[in-house]
C-alpha cells in the first residue's frame, strides 16, 4: 500500500471521481436524482436516460444522469476497495493504520454526499465539506508512507 504505483492507481481513481463530482456540480444534477442507493423505481436510471445525447461522448459531460450514475459507481467502488485493503491487511498481518484512514475518510466522504444529495435545500456547507473531504481522500491516498531518509528528523543519540 504503501508504494507509489498501489497510490497513484488509488490518486487516479479518486481524480476521477472528483471529476465526475464537479461536472455533477457544474450541470446542477442533484435534482435529478436524489434518492440513495438506487433510482426511485429501480438501481439504476434506464439506459434511455443514461445515453440520451448524440454522439454518445456527449453523455459523459453533458447528461447529468450518466455524471451522477459514473460518480455513484466510482464512489463506492472506492469505498469497497478501502474496505477490502482493511480487511486484507488485518488478515495478512500486514500494517492497516493507512488503509483504515483512507476507509474512514471515504465513509466520511460518502456520508457528506449521501446527505447533500437528500438535504431539502441547496445545502452549501453540506456540499463543500463533501469536497474539502474528497481533498483529504485524494491527500491521503497519494501520501507516502513513510518519509524519507534525508527528511526524517535526527534520531538522538544516548
Amino acid at each position: 500500500a504503501g508504494s507509489a504505483i498501489p497510490r497513484m492507481a488509488w490518486g487516479s481513481a479518486i481524480a476521477l471521481n472528483i471529476a465526475f463530482g464537479a461536472l455533477f456540480e457544474a450541470l446542477d444534477a442533484r435534482p435529478l436524482w436524489t434518492t440513495f442507493p438506487g433510482y426511485p423505481d429501480s438501481l439504476l436510471p434506464t439506459s434511455d436516460r443514461l445515453f440520451a445525447f448524440n454522439p454518445v461522448w456527449r453523455n459523459l459531460t453533458e447528461n447529468g444522469y450518466l455524471i451522477q450514475t459514473c460518480h455513484r459507481v466510482l464512489s463506492i467502488g472506492l469505498w469497497a476497495a478501502a474496505a477490502l485493503a482493511v480487511v486484507t491487511a488485518l488478515l495478512r498481518g500486514h500494517p492497516w493504520t493507512r488503509a483504515a484512514v483512507l476507509f474512514a475518510l471515504l465513509t466520511l466522504e460518502g456520508a457528506l454526499g449521501v446527505a447533500t444529495l437528500q438535504a431539502d435545500q441547496q445545502p452549501l456547507v453540506l456540499s463543500i465539506l463533501h469536497q474539502a473531504c474528497a481533498i483529504a481522500v485524494l491527500a491521503a491516498a497519494l501520501a507516502p508512507s513513510e518519509l524519507p531518509r534525508e527528511n526524517r528528523a535526527p534520531t538522538p543519540q544516548p
